[in-house]
């Protein structure tokens, strides 16, 4: 009986949401930063539920996901983020009277002379601090993967992410972030232009962009950088509507990407072992460590009361308790005799469960719907150019990881500081000290005005 009635509220919450998102003029295929963030709970938060539940996944269940009362409460928790999620849209929309967000198509116009040559610094910079970065680390990972085979590149991989030796948050910062925004601005300019001297300086930016993703060896950033690159098509060709054919043609795109990687880098024997890890990896990574967030929580480990939030410059009286680090060494103790330092993120409701218990879970997802409204709204006022879309790209794949990752790395938010600080200086610097934004006149007809 409890299975048919998971079963049954699993198939109904989604229609549920998109019913309710459209009764408050929202809509989940209107590309926004809210809407992204919800598409993202979706498919990395939810839809695995139902695997994990009925351990239809054979590596899950063997890791030890095989407690259905604790995949309900983790469906339960989830469902709750979402509901909460959007009715923080909705009391933005409405109650606080925010308004509608508005894709940047609108009157949109390429990059000046001025933009071009300050984003050409912003990339050589990028560039300079990549191949700093490179001269830091022992060995390129995916230079090992190539020469000495996957298994080897394991440790090279963690030397060049979490036992990196030094402030790997202000390489990650540029040569990520940075490289990855410009490349977005890029694409933008020149899918308005169609010219060829705007394609070449994309696609130095995208093969520079693309090598950063990869050369950790990590599948997801790669297939992100290609999400992004739809994203943008879709804000600047298709006014932020997301169609159902196009979205199936880079899934596809994505899963043919995923595997050759999987092959060559994790070892899969072939191809249909590469697409079932792809489709592990992608619907129910992030949910089998809130599985084992549950089981760590309170059983093993009192709740940390804020413990795991960042204490920038050591000025409160605690040591930042490494949540994900040591979850994973609770589930698999064997990697810190191998010396290789793991993570196990989750939704960001992980994180509240670990540090509030329940109340954490049922407070905090509303809280954070209110915020993410805010800052689309915010951003949306920017004047219509390739770099605003850009700026929206990176500002919805930097927030969709809260369908993978805790609130404490946004608590102190470096990248945003960083991407909005060098976004505003261009704009600046390259409109003689003036930022030009658009302020809604009239709500009914949705007119708009230009200010500096």
């Amino acid at each position: 009986m409890i299975d048919i009635l998971f079963v049954f509220c699993y198939l109904m919450f989604p229609l549920i949401i998109y019913l309710l998102m459209k009764a408050n003029g929202l809509s989940i295929f209107k590309l926004t930063i809210p809407s992204f963030v919800i598409l993202c709970m979706f498919a990395f938060a939810y839809i695995g539920t139902i695997v994990l539940y009925f351990g239809w996944d054979a590596y899950r269940y063997a890791s030890g996901v095989t407690d259905k009362m604790i995949m309900l409460n983790v469906y339960g928790f989830t469902t709750w983020t979402i509901f909460t999620l959007v009715m923080g849209y909705i009391f933005s929309k409405n109650i606080i009277g925010f308004g509608s967000i508005k894709t940047p198509s609108y009157n949109l116009r390429p990059l000046n002379k001025k933009e071009k040559r300050w984003l050409f610094f912003l990339l050589l910079f990028c560039f300079a601090i990549l191949a700093l970065y490179i001269s830091k680390v022992p060995r390129v990972a995916l230079i090992v993967a190539i020469v000495d085979g996957y298994r080897e590149s394991k440790l090279a991989r963690s030397l060049m992410g979490n036992d990196f030796a030094g402030k790997y948050n202000r390489y990650h910062l540029v040569m990520h972030h940075m490289l990855n925004l410009v490349t977005y601005v890029y694409f933008a300019n020149w899918l308005y232009l169609k010219k060829k001297g705007a394609f070449i300086i994309f696609l130095i930016a995208f093969l520079g962009a693309s090598f950063a993703a990869l050369m950790a060896t990590e599948k997801g950033p790669f297939a992100w950088l290609l999400i992004a690159l739809f994203l943008t098509y879709v804000l600047v060709k298709k006014d932020g509507e997301i169609s159902i054919f196009a979205s199936i043609k880079l899934l596809l795109l994505i899963i043919a990407s995923m595997v050759i990687l999987y092959i060559f880098f994790m070892g899969s024997s072939n191809i249909g072992s590469g697409i079932a890890s792809v489709f592990s990896r992608s619907f129910t990574g992030q949910i089998q460590p809130a599985y084992h967030y549950l089981e760590f929580f309170p059983a093993q480990q009192d709740f940390l009361l804020g413990r795991s939030f960042p204490n920038p410059g050591g000025i409160l009286p605690f040591e930042p308790y490494r949540l994900t680090v040591e979850v994973m060494n609770f589930k698999h103790p064997e990697l810190a005799t191998q010396a290789i330092v793991g993570s196990m993120p989750t939704i960001f409701w992980g994180e509240m469960y670990a540090n509030f218990g329940l109340i954490g879970v049922l407070v905090m997802p509303f809280i954070v719907g209110v915020a993410l409204y805010a800052i689309s709204y915010v951003l949306g006022l920017m004047e219509n150019t390739p770099i605003k879309v850009g700026l929206l790209v990176w500002a919805m794949l930097h927030y969709k990881n809260l369908a993978a990752t805790g609130l404490s790395g946004f608590m102190v938010d470096i990248y945003l500081v960083g991407i909005l600080g060098v976004v505003f200086l261009v704009v600046m610097l390259a409109n003689r000290g003036k930022i030009k934004y658009i302020r809604h006149v009239n709500k009914m007809s949705d007119s708009i005005v230009m200010k500096s």
